[in-house]
């Protein structure tokens, strides 16, 4: 098998247990399950990384209330519908961006 759609199918399975994981936490937490939070933030290095929940800053990067999935490359940033162009102006310093990301697909 390719390895490209390893790791992609590799990634898309991680996305699902997050999700999973989410929608479990917002169940007990009373939050609609529609409705899931995900931000994209910049770390110190440069590198993009996708948040379920608000991340707080920390030394070198953001930290999550459920972790950080993993860092984008723009093939997994296209499967999901963003544009990682649109975040080339996102910074260290700025604050993380609320994304929506239509799971209904």
């Amino acid at each position: 098998m390719d390895l490209a759609l390893c790791f992609t199918s590799f990634i898309l399975c991680t996305i699902t247990m997050f999700i999973v994981v989410y929608i479990s936490y917002t169940a007990i937490q009373k939050k609609p399950v529609n409705i899931i939070d995900f931000y994209v933030a910049r770390d110190k290095n440069g590198k993009l990384w996708l948040y379920i929940g608000k991340p707080i800053r920390g030394l070198n990067m953001f930290i999550s209330p459920l972790s950080h999935l993993f860092t984008l490359p723009c093939s997994i940033f296209n499967c999901l519908g963003l544009n990682k162009n649109d975040y080339a102006n996102l910074k260290w310093e700025d604050e993380p961006v609320k994304v929506f990301i239509n799971l209904e697909d």
